[in-house]
């Protein structure tokens, strides 16, 4: 057999050679093209002449196409804890470094190769990046599969404000035949909202922040522990008076110690040293309750941060008249029943 895309083809076009001898025979025709109208005619040669068959034409079928799309579901992981957040506003924390992963999906119908992803940096609002990592590759992607483009590495920096950086993903691919493709993250742009407060970043009074609530509510998102302890040989005080403040999560701080400085009054003790400190042009302090006091152990304290004394320290929690809850930032030991008299630290915190 002998094929072309031009009518009458010879033996000088693409051809097959099945044989010799009469009768019938099967030829298999390859490397045709997609969409394609061909024309074929069988033929036979000796050592003196060739001789052809009746022309016959076909078109090929259309050839299976990928269609990569990115999703706008990407994750932004830092040094230190990452979390994906939904859509394309993802919150980062400024002067870190981060890795961004954007996921991707086969929408066509036929399987993409040789895919490399390219993010381009657009320019930013009180914040700006510096890639420096700016290309991802993957070898493939079946229809209807998924993946990910990852490690696409960049650090932030930014003013005092909240900030915006604005990104574009650009996918180049190619389908079986080694045509390319190109298709911009779907939306045209991302944007990445950079968030000037972050656990462990300094707070509106300059402490260190060590509880993100993830949303403001009641007045504060965010708690930022003193930059320092208040003191280091303080008693709760009231032994003996049972004052009601007896909650223990996290946002219940604050309403425990207006309870214990409205019953106990006037006195050196815990919770009225944090009342009245006024620090970092803030004046709302609060002795945390036991849960409160737990997140400042575990994002500060274990993170080697914040200045803390190896110690006990006072929460606002009460247990009993004679006794309120603690915790020994040695190893992290919380009691329910450490007696009011103890003279241990007392750190204040603040919502914001």
């Amino acid at each position: 057999m002998c094929w072309s895309t031009s009518s009458n083809p010879t033996i000088s076009n693409a051809h097959t050679s099945d044989g010799s001898g009469i009768g019938s025979f099967t030829s298999q025709l390859t490397n045709l093209n997609p969409s394609t109208l061909y024309y074929v005619r069988a033929y036979a040669a000796n050592s003196t002449s060739t001789a052809y068959g009746n022309q016959i034409s076909f078109t090929t079928a259309v050839a299976p196409v990928p269609l990569i799309n990115a999703v706008l579901n990407a994750d932004v992981h830092d040094g230190d804890s990452g979390g994906g957040v939904g859509n394309a506003d993802l919150k980062i924390n400024r002067d870190e470094e981060i890795d961004l992963e954007v996921g991707i999906k086969n929408n066509g119908n036929g399987i993409a190769y040789n895919i490399t992803g390219t993010l381009t940096y657009l320019g930013g609002t009180n914040a700006s990046a510096s890639i420096t990592d700016s290309t991802e590759p993957l070898t493939s992607l079946a229809p209807g599969a998924s993946d990910e483009l990852d490690d696409f590495d960049f650090s932030v920096t930014g003013s005092a404000a909240d900030g915006e950086l604005r990104f574009r993903l650009t996918v180049t691919y190619e389908d079986e035949y080694g045509n390319p493709y190109s298709n911009v993250f779907t939306g045209g742009e991302m944007d990445l909202l950079v968030y000037r407060y972050g656990l462990r970043l300094p707070g509106q009074a300059g402490g260190l922040i060590f509880y993100d609530k993830g949303y403001s509510s009641s007045g504060w998102q965010y708690m930022e522990a003193a930059p320092y302890d208040q003191s280091s040989n303080i008693e709760w005080g009231g032994y003996g008076t049972l004052t009601g403040a007896t909650a223990t999560g996290i946002g219940t701080g604050e309403a425990n110690t207006t309870t214990i400085v409205s019953i106990l009054g006037t006195g050196t003790y815990a919770a009225r040293t944090c009342y009245y400190l006024s620090l970092g042009g803030y004046s709302d302090w609060f002795l945390p309750s036991k849960w409160e006091l737990n997140q400042m152990y575990t994002n500060l304290y274990t993170q080697g941060v914040g200045g803390f004394n190896v110690d006990w320290y006072w929460s606002s929690s009460e247990d009993h008249s004679t006794g309120s809850m603690m915790l020994d930032f040695s190893d992290g030991t919380l009691i329910d029943n450490g007696s009011k008299e103890n003279l241990i630290s007392v750190r204040a915190v603040r919502g914001f």
